[in-house]
């Protein structure tokens, strides 16, 4: 099995594999790279590539008197590269099978492929990176969200904050044990209340800490909303307007969604998945049957939804049954009363009446966002919506901090929290400073793993294999 070496050299693309494109750049790195490149690369002129670091040399790539493909190939001499090592990169069509034929010829010189990370491991490895820096450079590249996009720059700060906020208790507590220790043949315990309180503080601000940077990661990956609704409703208009395209069929036969659909837009910048789910009602068609199970199952995922009525065909006990699922779950909604436009005049006078004494248990409940009557075939008060996710959005922005860590540092956390949540315990049962001392090292130790600090080449592995290949 393979394994992250400085020995091995290695290629991989490192523009994306899964469809064919315009050009594609397969990138070699080892000491073996120039003697490989020079097997397969023929320059269309006497320049020669080894002499012209970081210039680009056109040529064709063949094998065996095969012709390959036309590439331009740029060298990028040791020291003076991305890892510290000798790289050569390949540019090609961007066509798959010629990826694949390269690839398998480089692998057949005795290249291997890189395993996830393997790149950015070897630039740390050659001091070329700090560990905190290649972990950026991986967030910038799988980055999903706008909002993160331009936030992640600080994460390296909001690290050193935490940091730096319970690296100050930690050394209190360790000193206030030491102490005790140096002075236990006096019989003196000092400030032993104090002890409890730092040790309470340091567990309430990880802990704090890990809930926003929980919810950071979840932001992240993107919210998911749910349209919610009787069959006709409105629900699959509803989700093509809100994406600006005719994603759902829209029929007026009953049933017509019978699955989930889904798709994304983006609200303050955070991406958004929006899910069009089939009509909850009693039905024989078993592919509609499976399809509202799945919504009802689904719901579990969701991180809020729109719950729409159509004001021209009521069903209290399906639209009791969605509220009641929606409270059970604790999802918020924004509710929407659909098809106002079907109003006669005289419904007109009666309608504010008669829509706050049929939805008032819904639109006055904790968990609606806000209530809007509307007219999506009519594009009445459709602004509304838009305005109202917006608002959700911003506000799940405003009263979360940003505290963003990736799995690896929110792990790390996790594991300090866990070992001075012991150490608090051991501290309330007055167990002997010795063992606190002990604890309190342990503690130590895991707040160094957060800051990078004498890792394991399995740890070390363990973090860059999450990282994307190719980088």
């Amino acid at each position: 099995m393979n394994s992250y070496n400085l020995t091995d050299t290695i290629c991989s693309p490192v523009t994306n594999i899964y469809f064919n494109a315009p050009v594609a750049i397969i990138r070699l790195d080892g000491n073996k790279s120039i003697k490989i490149v020079k097997k397969i690369f023929f320059a269309h002129s006497n320049h020669s590539f080894i002499d012209s670091p970081r210039t680009a040399v056109y040529g064709s790539i063949k094998y065996k008197k095969n012709f390959i493909d036309d590439s331009l190939l740029i060298y990028f001499k040791k020291p003076n590269s991305f890892t510290g090592n000798d790289i050569v990169e390949i540019n090609c069509h961007g066509n798959k099978i010629i990826i694949e034929k390269i690839l398998e010829i480089l692998i057949c010189l005795g290249c291997r492929l890189a395993l996830p990370g393997e790149f950015l491991w070897r630039a740390v490895q050659n001091n070329k990176l700090s560990i905190s820096q290649a972990e950026q450079i991986n967030e910038t590249i799988t980055q999903e969200n706008r909002f993160f996009f331009s936030k992640s720059n600080n994460s390296k700060n909001i690290s050193n904050i935490i940091s730096s906020d319970i690296y100050k208790l930690i050394i209190e507590i360790k000193s206030l044990i030491e102490v005790n220790i140096d002075f236990s043949d006096q019989d003196i315990d000092l400030e032993y209340q104090k002890l409890v309180k730092l040790s309470k503080l340091l567990q309430e601000k990880l802990n704090s800490y890990i809930l926003l940077a929980e919810f950071q990661i979840k932001l992240k990956h993107g919210l998911t909303c749910m349209i919610l609704g009787n069959v006709n409703a409105g629900k699959s208009t509803l989700f093509n307007f809100l994406l600006n395209t005719n994603r759902s069929i829209v029929t007026h036969i009953p049933g017509t969604t019978r699955d989930i659909v889904s798709d994304y837009f983006f609200s303050n910048d955070l991406k958004i998945k929006l899910l069009d789910t089939p009509g909850i009602r009693k039905t024989k068609n078993i592919i509609e049957n499976i399809g509202i199970l799945n919504t009802i199952n689904e719901i579990n995922n969701v991180d809020f939804a729109i719950f729409i009525v159509d004001i021209s065909n009521r069903n209290s006990e399906i639209e009791n049954n969605i509220f009641k699922l929606l409270v059970e779950n604790n999802i918020k909604y924004i509710f929407l009363i659909n098809k106002i436009d079907t109003l006669t005049n005289i419904d007109n006078i009666k309608s504010s009446l008669f829509i706050e004494n049929s939805f008032s248990s819904y639109f006055s409940h904790p968990l609606c966002i806000a209530n809007i009557s509307i007219s999506l075939k009519s594009n009445l008060n459709t602004n509304l919506i838009v305005n109202n996710i917006d608002s959700f959005t911003n506000n799940l922005l405003i009263d979360n901090p940003f505290v963003y860590l990736n799995n690896y540092k929110l792990s790390c956390l996790k594991e300090i929290s866990h070992f001075s949540n012991d150490l608090y315990s051991s501290i309330l049962e007055n167990q002997p400073y010795e063992i606190l001392a002990e604890q309190i090292n342990i503690v130590i130790n895991q707040f160094n793993i957060f800051n990078n600090k004498n890792l394991s080449e399995e740890v070390l592995s363990n973090i860059f294999s999450q990282f994307c290949i190719g980088k």
